[in-house]
Protein backbone atom coordinates (compact mmCIF):
# COMPACT_ATOMS: atom_id res chain seq x y z
CA UNK A 1 0.00 0.00 0.00
CA UNK A 2 1.30 3.41 -0.93
CA UNK A 3 1.40 5.92 1.91
CA UNK A 4 0.77 9.57 1.16
CA UNK A 5 0.97 12.70 3.22
CA UNK A 6 -2.22 14.56 4.12
CA UNK A 7 -1.23 17.30 1.66
CA UNK A 8 -0.80 14.83 -1.21
CA UNK A 9 -4.02 13.02 -0.27
CA UNK A 10 -5.93 16.30 -0.29
CA UNK A 11 -4.51 17.14 -3.72
CA UNK A 12 -5.72 13.83 -5.14
CA UNK A 13 -9.10 14.13 -3.42
CA UNK A 14 -9.48 17.60 -4.92
CA UNK A 15 -8.86 16.16 -8.40
CA UNK A 16 -11.46 13.44 -7.77
CA UNK A 17 -13.99 16.09 -6.71
CA UNK A 18 -13.16 18.19 -9.79
CA UNK A 19 -13.67 15.11 -11.99
CA UNK A 20 -17.05 14.37 -10.41
CA UNK A 21 -18.16 17.99 -10.80
CA UNK A 22 -16.91 18.30 -14.39
CA UNK A 23 -18.29 14.97 -15.61
CA UNK A 24 -21.37 14.52 -13.42
CA UNK A 25 -20.22 10.95 -12.75
CA UNK A 26 -20.73 9.83 -9.16
CA UNK A 27 -19.66 6.18 -9.53
CA UNK A 28 -16.17 6.48 -10.92
CA UNK A 29 -13.17 4.31 -11.68
CA UNK A 30 -9.91 5.82 -10.47
CA UNK A 31 -8.30 4.88 -13.79
CA UNK A 32 -10.84 7.19 -15.49
CA UNK A 33 -10.04 9.96 -13.00
CA UNK A 34 -6.34 9.45 -13.78
CA UNK A 35 -6.94 9.70 -17.56
CA UNK A 36 -9.07 12.81 -17.08
CA UNK A 37 -6.49 14.48 -14.82
CA UNK A 38 -3.59 13.56 -17.11
CA UNK A 39 -5.37 15.06 -20.14
CA UNK A 40 -5.72 18.32 -18.21
CA UNK A 41 -2.13 18.45 -16.99
CA UNK A 42 -3.20 18.04 -13.36
CA UNK A 43 -0.66 15.34 -12.52
CA UNK A 44 3.01 15.81 -11.83
CA UNK A 45 5.40 13.10 -10.69
CA UNK A 46 8.37 14.06 -8.59
CA UNK A 47 11.43 11.78 -8.30
CA UNK A 48 10.28 10.89 -4.75
CA UNK A 49 6.81 9.92 -6.01
CA UNK A 50 8.38 7.80 -8.73
CA UNK A 51 10.48 6.10 -6.06
CA UNK A 52 7.37 5.47 -3.92
CA UNK A 53 5.61 4.03 -6.97
CA UNK A 54 8.36 1.49 -7.59
CA UNK A 55 8.79 0.68 -3.88
CA UNK A 56 5.04 -0.04 -3.75
CA UNK A 57 5.40 -2.40 -6.73
CA UNK A 58 8.36 -4.17 -5.10
CA UNK A 59 6.24 -4.52 -1.97
CA UNK A 60 3.25 -5.90 -3.88
CA UNK A 61 5.49 -8.41 -5.65
CA UNK A 62 7.06 -9.50 -2.36
CA UNK A 63 3.62 -9.96 -0.77
CA UNK A 64 2.52 -12.15 -3.68
CA UNK A 65 5.56 -14.44 -3.51
CA UNK A 66 4.12 -17.65 -2.10
CA UNK A 67 4.30 -21.42 -1.98
CA UNK A 68 1.82 -24.16 -1.11
CA UNK A 69 2.30 -25.93 2.20
CA UNK A 70 1.74 -29.65 2.78
CA UNK A 71 -2.01 -29.01 3.22
CA UNK A 72 -2.29 -27.01 0.01
CA UNK A 73 -2.64 -23.64 1.74
CA UNK A 74 -0.98 -20.65 0.10
CA UNK A 75 1.78 -19.28 2.35
CA UNK A 76 3.77 -16.08 1.92
CA UNK A 77 7.50 -16.60 1.40
CA UNK A 78 8.53 -13.02 2.11
CA UNK A 79 7.62 -11.10 5.25
CA UNK A 80 8.21 -7.54 6.36
CA UNK A 81 8.63 -5.70 9.61
CA UNK A 82 7.86 -2.01 9.99
CA UNK A 83 10.63 -0.20 11.84
CA UNK A 84 9.77 3.27 13.12
CA UNK A 85 12.51 5.85 12.58
CA UNK A 86 12.78 8.67 15.14
CA UNK A 87 11.90 11.90 13.37
CA UNK A 88 11.41 10.23 10.02
CA UNK A 89 9.24 7.87 8.03
CA UNK A 90 9.02 4.21 8.94
CA UNK A 91 11.13 1.68 7.08
CA UNK A 92 9.95 -1.75 6.05
CA UNK A 93 12.55 -4.50 6.25
CA UNK A 94 11.83 -7.60 4.17
CA UNK A 95 13.06 -11.16 4.60
CA UNK A 96 12.78 -14.38 2.66
CA UNK A 97 11.85 -17.48 4.66
CA UNK A 98 14.51 -19.38 2.70
CA UNK A 99 17.13 -17.32 4.55
CA UNK A 100 18.11 -17.79 8.19
CA UNK A 101 15.65 -15.29 9.67
CA UNK A 102 15.57 -14.65 13.43
CA UNK A 103 12.44 -15.99 15.10
CA UNK A 104 11.87 -12.60 16.79
CA UNK A 105 11.70 -10.85 13.41
CA UNK A 106 9.09 -13.33 12.16
CA UNK A 107 7.02 -13.09 15.34
CA UNK A 108 7.02 -9.29 15.23
CA UNK A 109 6.09 -9.40 11.55
CA UNK A 110 3.11 -11.67 12.21
CA UNK A 111 1.97 -9.55 15.17
CA UNK A 112 2.12 -6.40 13.01
CA UNK A 113 0.06 -8.10 10.27
CA UNK A 114 -2.49 -9.27 12.82
CA UNK A 115 -2.73 -5.78 14.32
CA UNK A 116 -3.27 -4.23 10.88
CA UNK A 117 -6.03 -6.73 10.14
CA UNK A 118 -7.63 -5.88 13.49
CA UNK A 119 -7.42 -2.16 12.71
CA UNK A 120 -8.92 -2.77 9.25
CA UNK A 121 -11.82 -4.66 10.82
CA UNK A 122 -12.46 -1.86 13.32
CA UNK A 123 -12.45 0.63 10.45
CA UNK A 124 -14.81 -1.62 8.45
CA UNK A 125 -17.18 -1.80 11.41
CA UNK A 126 -17.12 2.01 11.79
CA UNK A 127 -17.75 2.41 8.04
CA UNK A 128 -20.65 -0.06 8.16
CA UNK A 129 -22.21 1.71 11.14
CA UNK A 130 -21.86 5.14 9.53
CA UNK A 131 -23.27 3.92 6.20
CA UNK A 132 -26.18 2.28 8.00
CA UNK A 133 -26.97 5.54 9.80
CA UNK A 134 -27.08 7.28 6.40
CA UNK A 135 -29.27 4.56 4.91
CA UNK A 136 -31.73 4.64 7.81
CA UNK A 137 -31.99 8.46 7.55
CA UNK A 138 -32.79 7.95 3.86
CA UNK A 139 -35.51 5.44 4.73
CA UNK A 140 -33.51 2.45 3.47
CA UNK A 141 -32.67 -0.85 5.10
CA UNK A 142 -29.29 -1.06 6.85
CA UNK A 143 -26.65 -3.36 5.43
CA UNK A 144 -26.31 -6.59 7.37
CA UNK A 145 -22.62 -7.40 7.51
CA UNK A 146 -21.49 -9.87 10.10
CA UNK A 147 -18.15 -9.25 11.74
CA UNK A 148 -17.78 -12.32 13.97
CA UNK A 149 -14.23 -11.63 15.06
CA UNK A 150 -12.82 -11.72 18.53
CA UNK A 151 -11.76 -8.26 19.68
CA UNK A 152 -8.03 -7.88 20.20
CA UNK A 153 -6.98 -7.31 23.78
CA UNK A 154 -3.57 -6.74 25.29
CA UNK A 155 -3.70 -10.30 26.70
CA UNK A 156 -4.11 -11.86 23.26
CA UNK A 157 -1.49 -9.49 21.83
CA UNK A 158 1.10 -10.58 24.39
CA UNK A 159 0.20 -14.26 24.02
CA UNK A 160 0.59 -13.94 20.24
CA UNK A 161 -2.94 -15.28 19.67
Amino acid sequence: MVRVTKKVANSYLSIIDEYKHATGITQYALADVYDWALERGRLETSPEELKQYHVARFSAAARKDSVRDANGATVRVRHCLEIEQPGGPSRFLWVDLEDDVPRDFLEQSLVQRRDKIHDDLKALQADRDYINELLVRRGQRPIQLSLPFIPRTEDTAEAGE
